[in-house]
């Protein structure tokens, strides 16, 4: 699915707020659920749900004051980026009750170099910042994969999610990578 959002390869590319972008992503949560009550082994492969934001192949990227709400999947996924920047952002999906927003990942790295994340609050059914870099089984062989090095996650909060970055499937390289200064809840 495509995004509700998508540039690819737009140069100084800005989301600015204040705002909210909201997925409704509550219609497409309900459906994966229902799909997994009737085959337990349902995976995100098999349930269409759309990103929030998609960003590839561009550079000087800025995501500032602004909510991303109630995506049907990962919230953010940045693929290709290099100087990205998501400032004082509130991103949020469901974590209680019913329906839960299965993998609503706050910021999905991709293969992504010289990116802050400062000033966010982040709840989501999944991880905050994940770094990932391309996908397949060898991951590290592919031209088209590689790296994410010099990330910042700092002064952040963290309601519920499962961790404040994460070195997620197919993160074969990772470097540079900090995390300071967060507050984590739940």
């Amino acid at each position: 699915f495509a995004a509700l959002v998508n540039a690819e390869g737009v140069d100084g590319f800005t989301i600015s707020g204040p705002g909210t972008i909201d997925g409704n992503g509550f219609r497409f949560w309900d459906e994966f659920w229902l799909r997994r009550k009737v085959n337990p082994k349902c995976t995100n492969l098999e349930a269409l749900r759309p990103r929030l934001v998609y960003i590839c192949n561009s550079n000087d990227v800025t995501v500032s004051n602004v909510r991303l709400v109630n995506s049907g999947f990962w919230t953010n996924h940045l693929y290709r980026c290099n100087r990205v920047k998501y400032l004082g952002c509130y991103i949020y999906a469901s974590t209680d009750g019913y329906p839960k927003g299965p993998s609503t990942d706050a910021i999905d790295l991709d293969v992504c170099n010289d990116v802050l994340v400062n000033g966010c609050y982040v709840n989501v059914n999944d991880d905050a910042v994940c770094l990932k870099g391309g996908k397949g089984t060898w991951v590290e062989k592919n031209p088209d994969n590689g790296s994410n090095s010099r990330v910042i996650v700092q002064n952040c909060s963290f309601g519920k999610c499962n961790s404040g970055v994460t070195f997620g499937s197919e993160a074969w390289d990772c470097n540079n990578v900090i995390l300071r200064n967060c507050k984590f809840k739940d």
